[in-house]
C-alpha cells in the first residue's frame, strides 16, 4: 500500500508507506517507491505496520528542522540518510539517531575523525551515530553487503 491515504492515532489523514518513511518534498529511496500528496510540509510521512502506525520519531524531526540545514551549510553533502530505529519510528528512549551522510568535505579527513568531527560541529543534545563518506567511498559501499546497502533500503532521504 504505498501512498495510500489512512488515519494517524490522533484521527488525522497521513499518507501511509509500506517499509519507508520519508520526509515530505523529499525523493523515495527504494525500487518502485511512490508518494501520495503531503499533508504537512515538514511531517515525516509513516510507515504502516499491519494495523497500528508508528509515527517516525521525533528526534528525527528535530534533526531535520534544527540542525539539518547547518549541516548543508558545513558540508554541502550530497546525501543525508536517516536509518535505524529512529528513522523507522520504532525508536525507544535510548535509541540513537542513525545518520549517512554523503559529502565532498570529507576528502582529506581521516574516516575515522569524519564522524566526531561533524558531531562536534553540529552539537546534537542526543545520542547520533554517523557513517561519513565521500561520494567515491559511496560508490563503492552502496554495492557490498552492509550497513550502507541497508540504509539506502530503509533511509529517510533528508
Amino acid at each position: 500500500m504505498i501512498g495510500n491515504e489512512d488515519r494517524r492515532r490522533d484521527g488525522r489523514k497521513a499518507n501511509v508507506l509500506t517499509g519507508l518513511t520519508m520526509l515530505a518534498g523529499a525523493q523515495p529511496c527504494g525500487p518502485g517507491s511512490e508518494v501520495g500528496n503531503a499533508t504537512e510540509a515538514v511531517t515525516l510521512f509513516e510507515i504502516s505496520r499491519g494495523e497500528n502506525l508508528y509515527p517516525a520519531g521525533d528526534i528525527v524531526r528535530r534533526f531535520a528542522a534544527r540542525y539539518l540545514p547547518r549541516l548543508r551549510r558545513q558540508y554541502r553533502p550530497e546525501l543525508v540518510l536517516a536509518f535505524g530505529s529512529r528513522a523507522r519510528g520504532e525508536g525507544i528512549a535510548d535509541s540513537d539517531l542513525d545518520l549517512l551522510v554523503v559529502s565532498e568535505r570529507f576528502r582529506g579527513i581521516s574516516f575515522l575523525e569524519r564522524p566526531s568531527t561533524l558531531l562536534m560541529d553540529l552539537d546534537l543534545p542526543f545520542a547520533t551515530d554517523v557513517l561519513c563518506h565521500t561520494p567515491e567511498e559511496f560508490a563503492r559501499k552502496r554495492r557490498e553487503l552492509g550497513i550502507v546497502s541497508q540504509a539506502l533500503e530503509e533511509g529517510l532521504p533528508l
